[in-house]
Parts: structure tokens; C-alpha cells; sequence
């Protein structure tokens, strides 16, 4: 698996940072295409605290691995998460 990432936009304080994926991949599937395999992989992360503000908040999507070895594309949401709790 490559390193998985995405660029992201806190709900709440507007700042963005990059968002490490890997952890947060909960299925993987793949398909044959002209240049081989593409590879979808599913990503859910039920609480994240950005770490300006520190308020909690969702996200989930996918990210596109083609050709292999290589991030071709990733449509990743963010979603307040309403029962945050401030991180001190």
C-alpha cells in the first residue's frame, strides 16, 4: 500500500492541513485497467481534532492508487462532528 493522504479543510476553523490515511482505511478493492491494476481503497475516520483549534470532526471518502505505486485521485468529505470535546 502507498502512503495514503489528503489534504483537508477543518469544519470549524477553516485551516488546512494534510491528513495521514493509512490508518483509517476500512476496505480495499481492485480492478484490471489498461496501464494494470487500480486500486480503490475506502477511508473512515469517525473522530479527528484539528490540530489548530482542537474541535473534533469526521471524515471519510477514497483514494485511487493507478498506476500502481501511484495516487491517482481521492474525493475525501469533511463533516463537523457534533459532540466534539476541546483537546487541552
Amino acid at each position: 500500500m502507498i502512503k495514503l493522504s489528503s489534504k483537508v479543510q477543518c469544519p470549524y476553523c477553516g485551516e488546512n492541513f494534510i491528513v495521514s490515511c493509512n490508518d483509517y482505511v476500512i476496505d480495499e478493492s481492485s480492478y484490471e485497467r489498461e496501464m494494470g491494476e487500480e486500486i480503490e481503497y475506502t477511508i473512515e475516520c469517525e473522530e479527528y481534532a484539528c490540530p489548530v483549534c482542537h474541535r473534533h470532526f469526521i471524515f471519510s471518502g477514497s483514494i485511487w492508487e493507478y498506476p500502481v505505486g501511484c495516487e491517482n485521485h481521492n474525493e475525501i468529505i469533511v463533516k463537523p462532528y457534533e459532540d466534539y470535546t476541546d483537546i487541552e
